[in-house]
């Protein structure tokens, strides 16, 4: 199946999360996306992977969805990697708090990231 769409990433979550919240968030994703997660009860984590050929609104819905799960069940912030036709963004999740200072580091941060990827081409090997 081509998809237009996917988003990824690990999110922490509060000790009371059960695997049975997984299981509801997935079936409030509605197709044509596919959802796969997997609940890492050793580092209390929660890992996602949404995809599909999806349209705008979908996306939008989807996104919605995911931050309002973050707010309630994550124990801290995290960055999601997003996937919308070919071009790569990253999208902050959890506490409001968290994405603050999520948001806060990546402005000092991120533009010397791709500062020093572009000089030393991290991330791009070629074997």
């Amino acid at each position: 199946m081509s998809f237009t769409y996917e988003i990824s990433g690990a999110l922490p979550v509060l000790n009371g999360f059960r695997h049975i919240h997984a299981r509801n968030f997935a079936r409030c994703i509605a197709p044509p996306a596919s959802i796969h997660f997997a609940v890492d009860a050793i580092t209390r984590s929660l890992l996602i992977r949404i995809r599909g050929a999806l349209g705008d609104d979908e996306v939008e819905a989807i996104e919605d969805t995911l931050k309002e799960f973050s707010q309630k069940w994550a124990r801290s912030g995290a960055a999601f990697g997003r996937g919308r036709y070919g071009e790569a963004s990253i999208v902050l999740l959890g506490p409001p708090e968290h994405i603050k200072s999520l948001t806060e580091l990546a402005i000092t941060t991120w533009p010397t990231t791709r500062s020093i990827q572009k000089q030393y081409r991290i991330g791009t090997c070629g074997f």
